[in-house]
């Protein structure tokens, strides 16, 4: 009897103890965690991303930070895997399919909201075309980069960057014979694997176009 009594407070102490690494697991101080074991976190990247503005994209537009952008951004956060963490670059544009999970997620935040959105998998003007529409961008930068200002730099100058984007004139198809109007917004979170400390940063830059024709055609 005193072996099973010994036997059984064991037991329980060992369920205790699971219990609490339970607790320890499901919870963090930063925002929440993604059932793929890693920690979401919002960051900030307006203000950065508007010093990384030309002074001809200034003349078009700023960048303000969205609500709904920023719930989309999250949803996609979750997407993220350990294999997305070790590949982002500085940055890398989210193409490939296996980051399809991300753009989906971001992308079904604004389904029925708005009608005319755009996931686009390059950022070459060529895709900005002569009718009111949204244009979501998504970059995964290294987490490893020291400060916003930097990923800011990056995703604006970056091989696939925006640093040819939004201003009229130039070799941009679709201005010609339209006038275009735009308005900027973008988010960031950072995400990081709960078990290695390895992590990225997931950034979304929305972008709100109007045209309107300017009737200079023959």
């Amino acid at each position: 009897m005193k072996l099973k009594k010994i036997a059984s407070l064991a037991l329980a102490g060992i369920m205790a103890v699971s219990m609490l690494a339970g607790c320890k697991d499901g919870g963090n101080g930063n925002g929440g965690s993604s059932s793929s074991g890693t920690t979401v976190t919002a960051a900030p990247i307006v203000s950065a991303m508007n010093n990384e503005l030309s002074e001809k994209q200034k003349e078009q537009l700023s960048f303000a930070s969205n609500a709904k952008l920023a719930a989309a951004v999250a949803k996609g956060a979750e997407k993220v895997t350990y294999e997305d963490i070790q590949n982002a670059g500085v940055p890398t544009i989210v193409t490939s399919a296996k980051d399809k999970d991300i753009i989906d997620a971001i992308a079904d935040q604004f389904d029925g909201v708005l009608p005319e959105v755009e996931m686009l998998a390059e950022s070459a003007a060529k895709h900005l075309e002569n009718w009111d529409q949204t244009y979501i961008w998504t970059y995964l930068v290294d987490g490893s980069v020291a400060s916003t200002d930097k990923v800011a730099e990056y995703v604006m100058n970056g091989v696939d960057g925006m640093k040819d984007m939004f201003y009229e004139g130039g070799n941009i198809s679709g201005n010609k014979d339209f006038s275009h109007a735009y308005k900027g917004y973008v988010e960031m979170t950072k995400v990081t694997n709960d078990n290695t400390g390895d992590s990225c940063y997931l950034v979304a830059v929305m972008v709100e176009k109007s045209s309107t024709s300017t009737g200079t055609s023959k």
